[in-house]
């Protein structure tokens, strides 16, 4: 059996490694990593303006 970082799918023809939504599986066949994404729509900054008297 693979030990897989996060899932491990069982199948008649062996077992496969599965990553979670926003993850991706490295070289190995094994482990998940973040996945790198570039989306400024993404990152979302909030000023607040504070107004004192």
């Amino acid at each position: 059996a693979a030990r897989c970082s996060h899932v491990c799918v069982v199948r008649p023809i062996g077992s496969r490694c599965l990553c979670p939504p926003d993850f991706e599986l490295t070289n190995d066949g094994k482990t998940c990593i973040e996945a790198v994404v570039v989306n400024t729509v993404s990152v979302e900054t909030t000023i607040s303006t504070t107004m004192t008297s």
